[in-house]
């Protein structure tokens, strides 16, 4: 008898032991209710978030000390429930979050974020629901935002009258070295990443703070996801390939997310026939791994590797040459970005990360039937930064320094022209950074800032400042201008032909007017800027026509115009959709240019609609998109 009451009494220990609590309840504002609201146990990865109608549950394991449960929102104040397990599942809980007193920064739709003086917000599902993309994550951001001229061939960011290396791309506010695949000529680039490992993506046409630097026209902004609330696998497939994601937690302070991708563009072809002739379509297999550590006290690393392999090859008729030339890719790509946040106490923040990035590009029949450059691009970039708030002035203040050490090298053959060139340069450089955030008054704030960045090849130093004020002229419209200086190294293809070191940074001096609106599920976004260029990188080739000579900082342009765009999601039951247009007039003089004309990829007129319908009896997402681009005009060199 007495060994089955013991029997009994270890079994009931063991239940109680594991024994399971629900916490239910739902989340608003007073009023609407709170979709996708972070919820989470203090100090742990177990967590979930709130439904469209506010609604979440959070298995809790039995316990009889009390724990912390944190209900955190972008724009609203962090709300803490206290209790044990058992106390905290006892009845449904009501919670009430309150909406920061200062200025709107940050407005949430769902997974969606759009900030003063940026546009975000694109989810994974927006992405590859977004037809025109073809699944790929940059096409879908360049083709939906406002500020970006459409180039079909080509798909990198041509914004505001700039060149495609004037956007710069940063995940978890570290660089980006080589966010697009290699393509051909007239052949469109496609993006690297997955979109199912992003949380959030914002993007910045102009005005951006001081901390991202080496970027003349614009910014893009990518987190990867925090640890995730569940276990999880994802599978998408689509026209031209397959994605497939899971999320693992491996313990209460690791988890890991990995997803793989195999892209072919062939089934498009098939459908829609090209002009050229392909041997291998374009097509790539890549790899991702993310991992999340909680450090304690509401510190985390946050980790993200990748690589990726892009093939193609094709046949295509050169007019120069007059005849069909094999133009062969292969690329290999890797990427590692590594940071840690460090919250030393409520009103200090500490920030460090590394990156490590090497592209290897092997490239055939470019510049003549017969010629291959074998290209090797590394970088690794480290960074610190503090953020401090000194809350009886309303002031935020965030500094930096930051150091890349990159370099490039190319080894040229072609047997055609017999011109051989090989080259390898260090292009280094150490960059440092304050902004200042601060309220003056209820509605009104203002964020300045300055960056320092010194080349060491180049032996220079920039100073770029800009400031914007933020004025809430009444509730939910926000009016902003802004001003500022923006300075760039030039291109390590023009650095490693400048023998002399004559070149220096280019420059843009920046002004504009932002108007922001947001009420009940609808945006509005209206930007009219103004654009100088000053420095531009300009250059002759010598008699053989294919090495380039003679470089200096003698160009110059301009670019004026207005974005706007529309988000609207309350209108029609079941239906969202996003508009927007780019109005631009810009010319330059740069490069190989005979004097200040209408650039390549310049166009008057940039248009994009999104509709997208969820059908409750189909029970499916039924997405239309469409893209317009005017013509570009023809400067005769003559």
């Amino acid at each position: 008898m007495k060994n089955i009451i013991l029997l009994f009494c270890l079994l009931m220990s063991g239940v109680l032991s594991a024994q399971q609590y629900v916490v239910k309840g739902t989340v608003t504002d007073g009023s609407e209710a709170i979709g996708y609201c972070n919820i989470y146990m203090e100090n742990s990865l177990n967590g979930t978030y709130s439904d469209l109608d506010g609604n979440f549950e959070l298995m809790l394991t039995h316990s009889d000390q009390p724990v912390k449960i944190i209900f955190s929102y972008v724009g609203c104040q962090n709300y803490e429930l206290v209790g044990t397990p058992k106390e905290l599942a006892a009845e449904e809980i009501s919670i009430v979050l309150n909406y920061d007193a200062s200025l709107d920064e940050i407005v949430v739709f769902g997974e969606k974020k759009v900030e003063a003086g940026y546009i975000s917000g694109l989810s994974s599902i927006d992405i590859i629901t977004t037809p025109t993309a073809l699944g790929d994550a940059l096409a879908a951001i360049s083709s939906s935002l406002p500020g970006n001229q459409i180039d079909p061939n080509d798909g990198r960011f041509f914004v505001r009258g700039g060149d495609h290396y004037e956007t710069k791309i940063f995940v978890n506010d570290m660089n980006v070295h080589t966010p697009f695949n290699t393509n051909g000529p007239n052949m469109p680039n496609r993006g690297r990443f997955s979109p199912f490992l992003f949380d959030g993506m914002s993007f910045s046409a102009g005005g951006f703070e001081a901390e991202y630097g080496r970027a003349l026209s614009s910014v893009l902004l990518m987190d990867t996801k925090d640890a995730p609330k569940k276990e999880e696998m994802e599978v998408s497939v689509k026209s031209v390939g397959i994605d497939a994601g899971i999320n693992k937690i491996i313990t209460d302070d690791f988890s890991l997310t990995a997803t793989a991708e195999y892209t072919h563009l062939g089934p498009y072809r098939s459908l829609f026939p090209s002009r050229y002739e392909w041997h291998e379509d374009y097509n790539t297999l890549a790899g991702e791994v993310s991992s999340v550590v909680n450090l304690g006290n509401n510190g985390t690393f946050k980790t993200y590797n990748k690589y990726d392999q892009t093939r193609l090859d094709y046949e295509r008729f050169d007019l120069g040459f007059g005849r069909d030339i094999n133009t062969k890719i292969y690329e290999n790509n890797f990427y590692s970005n590594n940071v840690a946040y460090v919250p030393v106490n409520d009103k200090f923040k500490l920030t460090s990360g590394f990156v490590f990035s090497h592209n290897q590009r092997d490239i055939y029949g470019v510049f003549s039937h017969a010629d291959n450059s074998f290209v090797i691009d590394k970088l690794m970039h480290f960074k610190s930064k503090g953020e401090y708030h000194f809350d009886d002035i309303n002031l935020k203040v965030k500094a930096g320094v930051e150091v890349f050490l990159n370099t490039y090298s190319i080894d040229y053959t072609d047997n055609f022209t017999e011109n051989q060139f090989f080259g390898e340069i260090d292009n280094h450089q150490l960059g440092s950074f304050v902004d200042l955030e601060w309220k003056l008054a209820p509605k009104i704030k203002v964020k300045t800032g300055v960056r320092y960045d010194h080349s060491f090849r180049m032996q220079e130093d920039a100073f770029s400042p800009r400031v914007r004020l933020e004025y809430e002229i009444f509730p939910n419209f926000t009016a902003s201008p802004y001003a500022g200086v923006f300075h760039q190294v030039p291109q390590n293809g023009h650095l490693i032909f400048d023998f002399e070191k004559n070149l220096q940074s280019e420059r843009a001096d920046q002004y504009g007017f932002n108007a922001f609106w947001k009420k009940d599920k609808r945006v509005m976004f209206l930007d009219i800027y103004k654009k100088d260029y000053s420095q531009l990188v300009k250059y002759d080739f010598e008699s053989n026509g294919t090495n380039p000579s003679n470089f200096n900082n003698l160009g110059s342009g301009y670019a004026n115009g207005l974005d706007f765009f529309f988000w609207d999601r309350k209108t029609f039951k079941n239906l969202e959709y996003r508009v927007s247009y780019t109005l631009i007039d810009a010319k330059r003089d740069y490069e190989t240019y005979p004097g200040i004309v209408y650039p390549r990829f310049y166009s008057k007129h940039n248009a994009s609609a999104v509709v997208k319908y969820w059908s409750d009896k189909l029970r499916s997402l039924i997405s239309v998109s469409y893209t317009y681009s005017s013509g570009r005009p023809y400067t005769n060199p003559n």
